[in-house]
């Protein structure tokens, strides 16, 4: 750890000095051109910093400052994005939310104690099946035979790996994190809102799964393009934009698997239009979500990943 003491540093003065600066900027709504060059330091600076690290903490160094790169193009967009410096400290570094409009203005203090029991089952859940998985699995071979016995023994202890740091993160920390927040008066929301009630691509993407993510896509991508190439076109490209960003979090922190992430994303922008088109009015039901989603899963996730990061957390330390 000791060679990463320098790395840190510089990347913690790098996440001040891209809020102070994106501060000023947003006061003074400058160019959207001018923003959008912060993602690209971001994840510029990061990756040449963290290059020899380990890949989970390579993704959390270009995680972190891209999301915070992202809020600064939002809110240089968004009519409410203009805060006083202490909503925009809340904005910047408290909340995963993209939405500035919840630090523009105080709220009453609630105490949502459903929100908190939530959490703290979930992020429960989640610990317990770390640590069976820590304490009853071994790694991983890096490369597997499509459809073969270990393949399929491989993903499905993997995606159990996944949900159980998804209840910890998405379902645990992050509720916990949104009932601090509206304990103290701040219009806090929970960005996941049970996603296993969705009976859409569309519902699940738009309403339900990471609106932080839903919320600055609309704002970056989408409004914006709407009247240049038309709604259709907007929401594919939106879709791209997602893309690119798990490419960076996904294949650049393992320095592999370039592309499938992209392609993963490519290919749920082809079924939601193909779900309008074939279900029209009528939303398919919770089947096609699940089948569109886990099936496609390897791609998204590919074998680098899971077991350069996913695994890695498991057995942390070990």
């Amino acid at each position: 750890m000791d060679r990463l003491l320098y790395p840190i540093v510089f990347w913690l003065i790098y996440l001040l000095f891209q809020s102070i600066i994106g501060y000023f900027l947003v006061k003074r709504r400058v160019s959207q051109w001018i923003v959008w060059v912060f993602p690209l330091i971001s994840v510029g600076l990061a990756h040449f910093l963290f290059i020899q690290a380990p890949p989970a903490i390579r993704m959390v160094a270009l995680i972190v400052p891209l999301l915070h790169a992202m809020k600064i193009v939002v809110a240089n967009l968004h009519p409410q994005g203009r805060l006083p410096w202490r909503g925009w400290i809340g904005y910047y570094f408290f909340t995963v939310n993209m939405n500035p409009a919840i630090f523009a203005s105080s709220k009453p203090k609630q105490l949502d104690f459903k929100i908190l029991v939530g959490a703290l089952l979930h992020l429960s859940l989640g610990v317990g099946l770390i640590l069976h998985l820590r304490y009853n699995t071994t790694t991983f071979p890096v490369s597997v035979s499509w459809f073969s016995a270990s393949w399929l023994s491989f993903w499905a202890y993997s995606i159990v790996a996944l949900v159980s740091l998804s209840l910890v993160l998405h379902f645990g920390l992050l509720p916990l994190n949104t009932f601090l927040l509206k304990s103290r008066g701040v219009a806090d929301y929970p960005v996941f809102k049970q996603p296993f009630r969705s009976k859409s691509i569309t519902e699940f993407w738009g309403r339900r799964w990471n609106l932080a993510f839903s919320e600055m896509t609309a704002t970056a991508m989408f409004k914006p393009l709407i009247r240049k190439v038309g709604v259709r076109w907007a929401g594919f490209l939106s879709f791209m934009l997602s893309g690119l960003l798990h490419e960076i979090a996904i294949s650049l922190s393992v320095m592999k698997g370039f592309g499938l992430p992209m392609l993963y994303f490519a290919l749920h922008g082809l079924l939601m239009q193909l779900e309008k088109r074939w279900f029209k009015k009528r939303k398919p039901g919770t089947w096609w979500v699940v089948a569109s989603l886990i099936f496609p899963l390897p791609i998204l996730f590919h074998t680098y990943f899971i077991n350069g990061v996913v695994w890695w957390l498991i057995h942390w330390g070990k």
